[in-house]
């Protein structure tokens, strides 16, 4: 790295993308000698400067004037500026409002189509570290390839569909469909809810007395209709005899006259990793790394290509696992960046020589959080019980909103 400066390359604006940003700016870069410091420019590549706090964007359905508050949507780039130092032009983060088309390692370039402007760009890169995230099948809830301001446009007119039904329908009963469907029943009770459950049940990744829980509490509490053992296999618009307009169902089953006002997804996501090579994915699209996060598969040992966050295989997809990956990340970083030249062997220790390694978590056997309501939930820590009432003081009341902004500026990084 002798005399010549080091791009460091995040892709994407997720949780990980800001978090490991935040990390190297100030944890990982002020640890290293001075003059190594000048020399490491910091760059995150996005199509917008705004995060989406996702864990409240089920409730913002049924309120939507959380949209337009200042806590759900952040400009993450004003919280960069802190990193930034007079007469130091790699200081701070450099932003390109863009995103990703490929990928070229034998020339560790970027190929970089513009937001703003449509153009095609190329960028250099000597570490790049993919963080693009996974996207669900109801696009309202996640930015994806846009503005914030086409976001938030997208999300009050689903939150308008929501306050206009009467039947909503929605596929899948894990964490996002009990919560989606216990908010709307808590706002809307004169609503009718269904929520296919599929072959698996409700909650099918806790353990079984909570699932069990879940679904009981779901039809008693919340009266809300769980279908066991079909999933929703299309949607397709129609209307009912009166010339409304309706969603007609067709489910695995073979049914085909179950219909709707309005019909939801809420299963399954899509790694956004259209851009790498496939050499770099698993049979599902997802980003294969070592438990360094080292991608696997590159055309060499040290190509300095990571990922982390929910685009990767290893990942249970949800928060608490980019904290154990960026923990490791950091530390191999810490000593990449301290080398002139990497060693002929991927480093997998700290210099006390204890291993370094992001073990996958079991992302719901013993934590987990879900909300029922506003009021309560079922959650574990640790293979902890809470009870509910814990559950809805320390997050279904506001969905963690008043941390949103922890996330944005840094306060969270590793």
């Amino acid at each position: 790295m002798t005399g010549k400066t080091h791009n460091i390359v995040i892709i994407g604006g997720s949780f990980a993308g800001i978090g490991i940003g935040h990390s190297l700016l100030k944890n990982i870069i002020p640890r290293l000698q001075a003059d190594r410091q000048s020399l490491i420019k910091v760059t995150l590549i996005a199509p917008s400067s705004e995060y989406l706090f996702t864990l409240a964007g089920l409730r913002a359905l049924v309120e939507p004037e959380l949209i337009d508050g200042n806590q759900l949507y952040h400009d993450f780039l004003p919280h960069f500026d802190q990193y930034r130092v007079k007469d130091k032009p790699n200081s701070g983060l450099h932003f390109v409002r863009g995103y990703v088309t490929s990928l070229d390692e034998v020339t560790k370039t970027l190929a970089v189509r513009l937001t703003d402007s449509g153009e095609e760009t190329v960028m250099d890169y000597d570490s790049v570290i993919i963080a693009t995230g996974a996207r669900t099948a109801t696009p309202e809830l996640k930015l994806k390839d846009q503005s914030a301001d086409q976001a938030k446009k997208a999300h009050k007119a689903l939150a308008a569909k929501v306050a206009a039904a009467n039947h909503i329908a929605i596929g899948g009963a894990g964490p996002v469909g009990v919560e989606l469907s216990t908010d709307i029943r808590e706002i809307f009770p004169d609503k009718k809810v269904t929520v296919y459950a599929g072959s698996r049940g409700v909650m099918s990744k806790v353990q079984p007395r909570f699932a069990k829980e879940a679904e009981e509490r779901l039809k008693n509490e919340f009266k809300i209709d769980v279908v066991s053992g079909v999933r929703v296999k299309s949607a397709e618009p129609t209307k009912n005899a009166a010339g409304e307009d309706r969603v007609l169902l067709t489910l695995t089953d073979g049914t085909t006259n179950a219909e709707a006002d309005l019909y939801i997804p809420a299963s399954g996501e899509t790694p956004n990793t259209e851009f790498l090579p496939s050499t770099y994915l698993d049979s599902s699209g997802y980003l294969d790394t070592t438990p360094q996060l080292r991608v696997r598969n590159t055309k060499s040992t040290n190509a300095r290509v990571y990922g982390l966050g929910d685009v990767t295989a290893s990942s249970g997809g949800v928060v608490h696992d980019y904290f154990f990956q960026a923990q490791v990340l950091k530390e191999i970083l810490l000593q990449e960046l301290a080398l002139d030249e990497l060693p002929a062997e991927p480093i997998m220790t700290t210099p006390s020589g204890k291993p370094l390694a992001y073990e996958p978590q079991d992302p719901l056997a013993k934590n987990f959080v879900v909300t029922l309501g506003s009021r309560g939930g079922i959650a574990m820590t640790k293979g902890w019980r809470l009870p509910s009432w814990l559950v809805g003081w320390l997050r279904a009341r506001d969905m963690s909103l008043s941390k949103s902004i922890m996330i944005a500026s840094g306060k969270m990084a590793a």
